[in-house]
């Protein structure tokens, strides 16, 4: 089975399309599968139409927050409910497409991981810029091999997860750890639109200066994690 997390935070203009494109998309897989959709806490009307949306279809589960948590909190919930041996996770912003699934599944045979990264960026210079200089530093500072750490878009084996550790901000560095650890990982590009409804939500704090201090915890974790192996 593969799970689909998705999680959202206000994203009632984005809900219903993304929804259609999922179940769309699931056509094309040719396993078993479930959509876990997790809402952090949204102050919109968008869980409350999403309950209609999916109202009798079991493959659907939708997990609420009483209030916001942020991005980490909520898909650390989904990953956690999910039940699939392969684990995909995308955004609900819809700037990557899911149709570009089951594009990375079919990879999926030889590699423990299959991370997108946005090869041709609809953002404003500005996001691009930051992303980049992000990017600079978080090679340099744990010596990852990832490009773009800022795509949501991946699928990856389900015992990944051990590198997926449960802190606020570890979201955005959980290929980068995985990757630094040892896992197999094949760095794909994948499309990325323009955001068609809702409002983003990151600025320059949040997506430049607040990870910073992440990363100062992510080095520390990376040197200090314990690693044995028991003799035969």
């Amino acid at each position: 089975m593969i799970s689909i997390v998705c999680p959202f935070y206000d994203e009632e203009e984005n809900l219903p399309e993304l929804l259609s494109r999922l179940l769309k998309m699931t056509e094309k897989i040719q396993q078993s599968w479930e959509i876990i959709l997790v809402d952090d806490g949204s102050r919109d009307n968008g869980p409350e139409e999403l309950k209609k949306l999916i109202a009798g279809n079991t493959a659907i589960r939708l997990i609420q927050f009483e209030q916001n948590r942020g991005m980490t909190s909520a898909l650390y919930a989904g990953l956690q409910a999910a039940k699939g041996e392969i684990i995909a996770t995308l955004d609900a912003d819809l700037q990557n497409p899911p149709e570009e699934i089951p594009r990375l599944l079919y990879m999926m045979e030889d590699y423990d991981m299959i991370t997108g990264y946005r090869a041709e960026r609809n953002d404003s210079q500005v996001k691009k810029i930051t992303s980049k200089i992000a990017n600079n530093i978080r090679r340099l500072v744990i010596g990852d091999r990832i490009k773009d750490v800022g795509c949501s878009l991946r699928i990856f084996k389900k015992n990944v997860l051990e590198n997926f550790y449960p802190y606020k901000g570890m979201h955005r560095f959980f290929p980068a750890i995985a990757d630094r650890t040892g896992f197999k990982i094949k760095q794909v590009p994948v499309e990325h639109a323009f955001r068609k409804g809702g409002k983003a939500k990151y600025h320059l704090f949040n997506r430049l200066l607040g990870p910073l201090w992440d990363l100062i915890a992510v080095s520390w974790l990376l040197k200090n994690k314990i690693h044995y192996k028991i003799k035969s």
